[in-house]
């Protein structure tokens, strides 16, 4: 329903609509002047009928007009609108009630029947029309349709059946959904009943024939999936997975249905962007992300750029990196990119003094944990000495907000790496106290996919044809998508107020070798059949298991249900920035002598090789063993 039709040339649809409605109108108008009696006589109570009749009629006509709204527009007619009609209707009430209580009760009633009546033809004039189109082209469809059966029953399922139904001309017929438990079986949704829930959903689907399982991206968690897709394998159902609405607005994935992948098995429920926060943020700021050619940078810059920034600034030291940005986004005035080491402060103080940032995302450091156990030198100056460079340069240049991308392995470190990102995170905790620049860490575990991890090493082995190397069948991981790490870092920017470390809550940790197999099932191989999966043993500077905090940590609740605030207990002070600089300086003069005991005294619980050394044997054994 649109604007108003009165005043236009009436087609054949509007002129039945409106006699309908004036057949209505005019019967319980004469209905309730025939039987009601009346004691002024014929003509008083034909004069008293027929002036309430006709301004019942010129009301609504004038509400319907001042209000643009028509009856005849039907194609797109939505709940909305069917509130607009009882506004309608309940306004030209309120201007015919008082002259119908004027001339006696009896006249009331009638007046408040009559828009009831009204009400309801018009009600179902406005919906029989799109009702009856969609079924018949629902009938019309080809006959020869996929049978599917929609895994759950809440809003996203729901759209996404509603979709299905506009577009009948898909191959896809809907036979059930599978709801949570049996007391909601045999309920319709959109029409479609729910046919059986999670514990028994296999028989149905066998019964009823079903040929594939939607699943709603982001809407199970991967356990849930990793069972679905089990037992869709058992009963030779295939397990199909589609985009919710919210990746559909990104613009980031194809509408069209397609198999289940490694993310899908891994990733929890959605995150749910507080988007009105990160736009009162973002909007109308310049915005500096550096390392941002990196997986998680380069999403930061993507889910930044759906906001309104002002500028944003992409810095990275690699040139390769800077043309991908340049190819991504261009030169236009909001994108410009930087190529800089984050880890030079003379570099950083030119940045920062030319493209004065509001805001600063700090995502460049290296990763790779065996590497830099050889190289603590550059561990240092790349991990500490870069966030020591941006904090500085970011007081200095007036921004409001820093935030630093750390890692899990910060906790309770047995690595180089792990160790300078603890370093990192107290650096800026020791100085965010003072500093007028809302200073705050993000601590997030593995990243699914991201460039050098362990889930392309393992599809590389896969293709050509190798066994799958995994350290050590006991060694787990929390894992997350790189849009849940880009939004994790939104997030804590906007929720900070100066020293906080906030974690994502990732559910439970992985097994790698758990990983591992269900990668090679994905390939449509099977795990240790067709592609065997070797043990080769901890690395320098690997660990087990992964936490998100170590003993003298609390995680505490924050405004976003999935974030929680690391509560460090004491707080570094002011001498510990000295202390850390003394080792950017030694780093960067001295080389690597020496540099792993200056780091153990900023970290004391930092494990060294040394004491690893058990552990690491141990844990070898085992794995020959397993072997």
């Amino acid at each position: 329903m649109a604007n108003s039709g009165l005043g236009r040339r009436f087609d054949h649809r509007r002129w039945g609509t409106w006699t309908i409605l004036l057949f209505a109108w005019s019967l319980i108008w004469s209905a309730g002047a025939s039987v009601t009696e009346n004691t002024d006589g014929g003509i008083g109570s034909a004069w008293v009928w027929g002036t309430v009749a006709v301004w019942s009629l010129f009301s609504k006509l004038v509400v319907m007009r001042v209000l643009r709204f028509a009856i005849d527009r039907v194609r797109f007619v939505t709940f909305h609108d069917f509130l607009r009609l009882t506004g309608v209707s309940c306004l030209s009430l309120g201007l015919t009630l008082p002259l119908a209580v004027a001339f006696g009760q009896s006249v009331a009633v009638v007046s408040v029947m009559e828009c009831g009546l009204v009400w309801a033809t018009m009600m179902a004039l406005s919906a029989w029309p799109r009702a009856w189109k969609e079924w018949r082209r629902w009938r019309c469809a080809p006959g020869d349709r996929t049978r599917v059966l929609i895994w759950g029953c809440s809003g996203a399922e729901e759209r996404l059946l509603r979709s299905l139904h506009q577009h009948p001309e898909n191959r896809y017929h809907v036979v059930g959904l599978i709801g949570g438990s049996a007391d909601e079986i045999g309920v319709r949704v959109g029409g479609v009943p729910i046919v059986a829930t999670v514990k028994d959903w296999k028989a149905t689907a066998v019964r009823l024939g079903v040929d594939e399982l939607f699943v709603v991206s982001g809407t199970q968690v991967g356990d849930a999936i990793r069972r679905a897709s089990d037992e869709a394998s058992a009963i030779k159902v295939k397990l199909q997975v589609l985009p919710s609405y919210h990746q559909l607005l990104s613009g980031d994935v194809h509408v069209t249905p397609r198999p289940v992948s490694i993310e899908d098995l891994l990733q929890r429920k959605s995150i749910e962007l507080h988007s009105d926060v990160l736009s009162d943020w973002i909007d109308g700021r310049r915005v500096l992300i550096t390392g941002a050619a990196g997986s998680i940078g380069s999403e930061i810059v993507r889910q930044i750029l759906a906001f309104q920034p002002e500028q944003v600034i992409l810095v990275d030291r690699s040139e390769h990196g800077i043309y991908q940005l340049r190819q991504e986004h261009g030169e236009a005035d909001r994108v410009v990119s930087c190529l800089a080491d984050a880890s030079s402060r003379t570099r950083m103080a030119e940045v920062f003094s030319r493209y004065r940032p509001h805001i600063v995302f700090h995502a460049a450091a290296y990763k790779h944990v065996p590497i830099l156990e050889d190289f603590p030198q550059e561990a240092v100056k790349n991990i500490v000495g870069s966030t020591a460079a941006v904090a500085r340069a970011a007081e200095r240049s007036g921004v409001e907000s820093l935030v630093l991308v750390s890692t899990d392995k910060a906790v309770a470190p047995t690595s180089v790496m792990g160790a300078c990102k603890r370093i990192a995170e107290r650096y800026l905790q020791a100085i965010a106290d003072q500093s007028p620049c809302r200073m705050v860490a993000v601590r997030f575990g593995n990243v699914l996919d991201s460039a050098g991890s362990v889930v392309p090493r393992f599809r590389e082995q896969i293709a050509k044809g190798e066994p799958i190397t995994v350290t050590d069948p006991r060694m787990t991981r929390f894992f997350m998508t790189i849009p849940e790490a880009a939004q994790l870092v939104l997030h804590a920017g906007a929720m900070g107020s100066g020293g906080e470390i906030f974690v994502l809550r990732m559910g439970q940790p992985v097994r790698i070798v758990d990983l591992a197999r269900e990668l090679i099932r994905l390939s449509g191989l099977v795990p240790d059949v067709d592609v065997p999966i070797r043990f080769c043993g901890l690395r320098p500077g690997e660990k087990l298991e992964e936490q998100l905090a170590d003993e003298n940590e609390m995680l505490g609740p924050t405004s976003h249900p999935e974030i929680d605030v690391v509560q460090t207990s004491p707080l570094p002070d002011s001498s510990f920035c000295d202390k850390a600089e003394m080792l950017i300086a030694a780093a960067n003069d001295s080389g690597e002598d020496g540099l792993v005991e200056r780091i153990t005294q900023l970290v004391p619980e930092f494990q060294t090789a040394g004491h690893r050394k058990q552990g690491c044997l141990a844990a070898a054994c085992f794995s020959r063993i397993a072997n």
